[in-house]
């Protein structure tokens, strides 16, 4: 079966007909998807590799706990990770950078209901298949990400890390878990983390924001998602510290009002870095995995490099 016939079927058991043909929306190494016109608003269809397979169960469990935030998940297959989701609205796009800083100001306070409301769910989080990045789990995940090197994979090559950089990422493994245990002090729920929460993948709908791709995505400290928006930030408008302090600032209070102490927050945005690092290492490390071999060598530099970051992140200048 097709994906046209899977959602033509999918479709019909809904009482939906298609009014017009799929068109194709984007085709990456790691995604399929297009878009359906019928007689309830654009459907969207996504087929995802099995590194991101969780999608469609994660996405399904967001929007039970948070109506509205995330797209509605229409059907789904898991053994072929085929997902079809609701029309979720006409959103705004900005060609103004400024505008797009103020957009994410609109859209982090539905963002953070979402992460709150998931963090009540973290056993639920797991069953999705989403992996799990906790901080308890990321040192250890960190320690054989490494050793996994002195066999090839995604470190090797010539793209990889070298023997003496890996000598000294294995001298970080002291000092990362010590990182993941004090941003764990700081009490912080553990929850969903959208790692590619960039300016392509919400939008600021009639009925308010929605968030969507949950693809890259894991269980672990919902901080790690602010590292990606400031990411976005910094491309968007290059050198601009207001703009970063107020989407900074704009997440944090989020956090304040659900009870988290301004000063453990901030001290907790401190340390996210190295996690994140780790975190988006180990997500490339499994999607690599996943491509074909003559898609996989574009990518397999994109482990090496977040680690290449986090050697200069912990191991001081000089």
């Amino acid at each position: 079966m097709t994906p046209q016939e899977w959602t033509a079927e999918r479709l019909r058991r809904a009482g939906i007909t298609i009014t017009g043909p799929a068109e194709q929306a984007e085709t990456r190494a790691w995604s399929c998807q297009f878009r359906v016109p019928t007689t309830a608003g654009t459907v969207y269809f996504k087929s995802s590799p099995p590194a991101f397979g969780h999608e469609a169960a994660l996405t399904r469990a967001l929007a039970e706990w948070s109506p509205g935030d995330v797209p509605e998940v229409l059907a789904a297959d898991p053994d072929r990770n085929w997902m079809l989701t609701a029309d979720f609205g006409t959103g705004r796009r900005y060609a103004d950078p400024a505008r797009f800083v103020h957009a994410y100001t609109e859209m982090i306070p539905a963002f953070v209901r979402i992460q709150a409301n998931a963090s009540r769910h973290v056993g639920e989080l797991g069953c999705t298949g989403c992996p799990d990045h906790r901080l308890a789990t990321l040192p250890e995940r960190f320690d054989t990400l490494v050793r996994e090197a002195a066999g090839g994979g995604p470190l090797a090559g010539p793209r990889g890390l070298a023997p003496d950089e890996l000598s000294a990422l294995r001298r970080l493994t002291g000092p990362f878990g010590e990182t993941c245990r004090r941003l764990a002090a700081h009490g912080v729920p553990e929850t969903v983390v959208h790692a590619d929460i960039w300016r392509g993948n919400f939008l600021l709908t009639a009925r308010g924001p929605v968030v969507f791709d949950w693809a890259e995505s894991m269980i672990g400290h919902p901080f790690l998602s602010l590292e990606v928006m400031l990411a976005d930030v910094r491309t968007l408008v290059p050198g601009d510290r207001d703009a970063l302090d107020l989407v900074r600032d704009t997440y944090l209070e989020e956090w304040r009002r659900r009870g988290i102490p301004a000063g453990r927050a901030e001290a907790a945005v401190r340390l996210t870095a190295a996690p994140a690092l780790v975190s988006r290492a180990l997500m490339w490390r499994d999607a690599i995995a996943g491509l074909d071999d003559a898609t996989r060598p574009r990518y397999e530099g994109a482990v090496a490099q977040h680690l290449r970051h986090l050697r200069r992140l912990l191991v001081p200048a000089g």
